[in-house]
């Protein structure tokens, strides 16, 4: 036992310096490198003259940027969290109840207005996020009792269906091809504080309902009715959780678009480093996500500088072959 503490320790405390060196560098570096000095001198901690250029590409575009990119990360590795012990189901994301779906839909709807601003996709997205939401549930809930597996089910046959309405959007509309289809691989190209305002108060929130419920968690590990047993009310519990991380996925996805694998395989690296009590899942969790979108964030705009790549493509490279070492480990463990 007393090794094992010292291991949880040393692992909480290296997300915490992957965290700080993640948002160091997302502001630090670009396509015009910035010197440490002049981020010491706008913190008040160095002598430096600020560069006017400087602080205009710091805290104009980067700053907003990381900003969403950690909160975004935050959210989308909590609801990892809360889906994937809720459910039961180590493969659980985010996206598995059709969130992105509808959020893909409501985004395309908007490119295709003509004269809509793009100042309007990220409501679009959301309200199509929020539908889509409120159908599955409706359907998931039964004679007031949540059923997971219909849930589950619903949440697959919504999204396949609201998809293929996108695609058939994206054939009878090709002028708008390109746009919508760099909009569902997810980019924080145009983030700035206005988007960040929008979700920083959800998020936070989502983190905060999520850490109160850790002691709950920790007992649904067992089972909607091992925990029951306990004297947990499960049902009452899962509808709140399930809930709360659909709302702040939701909010998130309208404003990056569609980024998979974070809420997917963040959680199991998490797990492996600080173990499955939520107390310490939930937090670091929150750290290790937001660190793995800055450092993607990062990547997608400078590996092929002075163009951006979409942050989606960057974070499937780096999360499927977890994703396919997780298959491969679950499968020895079932057999």
């Amino acid at each position: 036992m007393r090794s094992i503490k010292p291991r949880k320790y040393a692992g909480s405390l290296l997300i915490v310096g992957l965290f700080i060196i993640a948002f160091v560098a997302s502001l630090l570096i670009g396509s015009e490198r910035i010197p440490s000095g002049q981020l010491l001198a706008m913190l008040g901690l160095g002598d430096e003259a600020i560069e006017p250029m400087y602080y205009q590409i710091l805290v104009q575009l980067r700053l907003p940027r990381a900003l969403a990119a950690g909160l975004i990360g935050m959210a989308l590795a909590n609801s990892g969290v809360v889906f994937q012990t809720c459910f039961r189901n180590p493969l659980a994301d985010p996206y598995m109840l059709g969130i992105s779906s509808g959020a893909a839909l409501g985004a395309t709807i908007s490119f295709i207005i003509p004269g809509l601003s793009s100042g309007w996709t990220g409501v679009f997205a959301f309200v199509g996020a929020l539908l889509a939401l409120i159908f599955i549930y409706t359907i998931g809930w039964i004679d007031g009792k949540m059923d997971s597996t219909v849930l589950i089910l619903s949440g697959i046959a919504v999204g396949s269906f609201l998809s293929a309405v996108v695609s058939l959007m994206v054939a009878l509309n090709q002028e708008h091809m390109e746009q919508i289809i760099f909009w569902t691989m997810g980019s924080l190209n145009a983030i700035r504080f206005s988007q960040v305002r929008l979700v920083v108060l959800p998020v936070l929130a989502s983190v905060v309902v999520y850490f109160y419920y850790w002691k709950d968690l920790n007992l649904m590990v067992l089972g909607e009715d091992g925990a029951i047993t306990t004297g947990t009310n499960a049902p009452r519990v899962s509808k709140i959780l399930l809930v709360v991380a659909s709302l702040s996925t939701a909010f998130v996805v309208s404003i990056s678009g569609i980024i998979g694998f974070v809420g997917l395989v963040i959680p199991h690296l998490v797990r492996l480093l600080v173990g499955p009590n939520h107390r310490r899942l939930i937090p670091i969790s929150a750290l290790a996500g937001a660190s793995f979108l800055m450092a993607s964030d990062l990547i997608a705009r400078t590996i092929v500088s002075p163009r951006q790549l979409p942050i989606g493509i960057i974070t499937a490279f780096l999360g499927s072959p977890y994703f396919i070492y997780l298959i491969i480990r679950l499968k020895r463990r079932s057999s």
